[in-house]
């Protein structure tokens, strides 16, 4: 599915994404799109989706299959690519910032479900916790993964992060 992707990115052809799972619209159906490029590890295409005229991400993993049309892009001047935040989400403006200390359970956990989040981590080794801060588009992913340690994570920093947090855990 790589170089079917590759091969409309490099022919600047539209392509069919077959069978595509959303956990947005919880969902599976296909996706006609003009792509754009991949994330840094290739587990992910940056595309603009020609139903909703949006620039999206889309996991080559969610993917049940993929073909190359012999449609030519037509929304080149609408294309836009922004690199993804640590949680996978895109924008023009990363600023809003998160920060926390955990438990190395949860330190462990982050990395393994957010690989992106590892440089981000430090170990302060007078406590024995691991400190997290980073710039994120949105609140959502990061405030998911706290709720679910409440016991493990102490929210520091950002009014604006800890606002949401107590707004979503109502």
């Amino acid at each position: 599915m790589v170089e079917l992707l590759s091969q409309g990115i490099l022919e600047g052809k539209q392509v069919l994404i077959k069978g595509y799972s959303s956990a947005n619209s919880q969902s599976i159906r296909n996706r006609l799109v003009e792509p754009v490029c991949f994330t840094e590890n290739y587990d992910a295409i940056s595309a603009f989706e020609i139903e909703s005229m949006e620039n999206k991400y889309f996991n080559i993993e969610r993917m049940r299959d993929v073909e190359v049309t012999n449609k030519a892009h037509k929304h080149g001047d609408l294309h836009a690519y922004y690199k993804p935040d640590i949680f996978g989400f895109q924008g023009k403006n990363m600023q809003k910032e998160i920060e926390w200390n955990m438990s190395l359970r949860a330190s462990l956990l982050l990395k393994e479900e957010y690989p992106m989040s590892a440089g981000f981590i430090h170990h302060n080794p007078k406590d024995d916790r691991y400190h997290f801060k980073a710039e994120v588009q949105s609140f959502k992913a990061p405030a998911r993964f706290v709720l679910g340690f409440t016991e493990e994570i102490k929210v520091t920093g950002s009014k604006e992060f800890v606002k949401h947090l107590n707004k979503n855990n109502k």
